[in-house]
C-alpha cells in the first residue's frame, strides 16, 4: 500500500484495474497513512484533522464528530500523537479516513492494537 500511495502522491494520480475497467484516482481521492508513522508523533490529534481537511477537498466535520464520539477520542484531542496509546493513534487515523471521503482509502490492518471505547 506504501508504493500505491505514494505513487499516488508523486504522480498525482493512481491508477488500478478492476476487473476490465481502469479506475484512475488523483492524488487528493486517495486516504491512506502509515499506521506506524512517527511523522505526525509531535501534533496533536485536531492539528492532524486540519492537516487532512486541507489535503481532501470532500472532508466531512460532521462524520469526524460522529467517529470522535464513536471511537471515544474526545478526551485525547488535545494530546500530541505521540502521547497515544498505538490503539489511539491508530483511532485518530480511522477517524480521519472516514472523514475524507475519499474515493479510496487504503488501511492496512485496521484493527491492529485498537482500545476498547
Amino acid at each position: 500500500m506504501r508504493v500505491a500511495r505514494g505513487f499516488a502522491g508523486l504522480l498525482g494520480e493512481l491508477l488500478i484495474t478492476v476487473g476490465a475497467f481502469l479506475v484512475m484516482f488523483v492524488g487528493w481521492q486517495v486516504f491512506w497513512t502509515e499506521p506506524r508513522t512517527h511523522a505526525f508523533d509531535q501534533i496533536t490529534p485536531v492539528e492532524f484533522f486540519d492537516l487532512q481537511r486541507s489535503t481532501h477537498t470532500g472532508f466531512d466535520d460532521g462524520m469526524l464528530a460522529l467517529c470522535l464520539q464513536g471511537l471515544a477520542l474526545k478526551p485525547e484531542l488535545h494530546k500530541q500523537l505521540f502521547m497515544l496509546s498505538t490503539g489511539s493513534k491508530r483511532k485518530v487515523f480511522l477517524a480521519a479516513a472516514f472523514a475524507s471521503n475519499a474515493a479510496l482509502t487504503l488501511l492496512d490492518m485496521p484493527f491492529a492494537a485498537l482500545d476498547k471505547p
